[in-house]
């Protein structure tokens, strides 16, 4: 399915997205966020707490004793300290991903006012199909309600995909050589088996469980992990708070469209943005610049 996936932005996010595109490097470079800095300062808890309960899960039906399970581990003071002070640091930043943001809601005045300058901004529409083929994975979030038994569709869903990463990481980490290394008083080998499958689990996997509350912005995420073949992390502030960011390069080419959020003045935006594209050596049909629905008000 030819699906479009939205980037909600500002005209002056397009500006910077576009900086460094050339000829030679087609690319528009999309900014990914730190994962702790997201909208929903909790929602990696979230992703956290359901993962590693699922995973107790997997282990429990493995028969896997109790002072051998990921949740033991992870859960004391011990290690929580251990990792916020780790991901402090440079190469800690291994196991921060950052995320790049889109939605499968086109024209959204929830979207406009969130993200795009009170609706005066734009919304990047990228074909999910042309990602695909360029290496990049967008993943639906999972959205989820304390309350609700919808919780329980989501687990369903979750889990068999948690427990075949769960066995690959048990394969390479295999507990019965570990068991053999603690008997010789070494735990490094039963540290890192726990700390991989907890990290990787919820990286891959955790990182998309937000809470009910943003179900309308019907997300879907770009995950990377900082490594030292990536840029460097770049920062810039917003409310107060210092946010780590990476610029992501995607090929311009899985552009398909650019909407233009509510305006009184669309002729003129749309003009403007054809004469930056061209600019860089973008020839785009004006059919591709689409006026929102949305009726705009002063």
């Amino acid at each position: 399915m030819n699906e479009l996936l939205y980037h909600y932005a500002t005209g002056a996010s397009l500006l910077g997205m576009l900086k460094d595109y050339t000829k030679d490097t087609p690319n528009i470079k999309l900014w990914a966020s730190h994962y702790m800095y997201m909208n929903d300062p909790y929602e990696y808890e979230i992703g956290e707490q359901l993962c590693t309960e699922i995973i107790d899960r997997i282990e429990s039906d493995l028969k896997i004793p109790d002072e051998y399970r990921t949740k033991s581990f992870v859960n004391t003071p011990q290690y929580i300290n251990a990792v916020k002070s780790y991901r402090r640091t440079i190469d800690g930043q291994s196991i921060c991903p950052y995320l790049i943001s889109m939605s499968k809601t086109f024209d959204s005045l929830h979207m406009w006012n969130m993200y795009a300058s009170n609706g005066n901004g734009l919304a990047l529409g990228f074909n999910r199909l042309k990602l695909l083929g360029v290496q990049i994975l967008p993943m639906d979030c999972h959205y989820f309600d304390n309350n609700s038994q919808y919780n329980k569709e989501i687990i369903d869903k979750l889990e068999p995909d948690i427990k075949e990463l769960y066995l690959e990481l048990d394969q390479e980490h295999p507990l019965d050589n570990i068991q053999e290394s603690l008997k010789n008083g070494d735990h490094s080998l039963f540290y890192d088996r726990l700390h991989t499958i907890y990290t990787l689990i919820c990286v891959f996997i955790g990182i998309r469980i937000k809470d009910i509350a943003y179900k309308l912005e019907n997300e879907v995420r770009i995950t990377t992990p900082h490594t030292p073949e990536e840029p460097t992390i770049l920062f810039r502030e917003r409310n107060g708070i210092i946010i780590p960011y990476i610029e992501y390069p995607i090929p311009f080419d899985c552009v398909e469209n650019i909407v233009v959020g509510p305006t009184a003045d669309f002729d003129r935006v749309k003009e403007s943005i054809l004469i930056f594209l061209n600019s860089k050596g973008i020839h785009w049909n004006e059919d591709n610049i689409i006026q929102s629905k949305v009726p705009y008000r002063k």
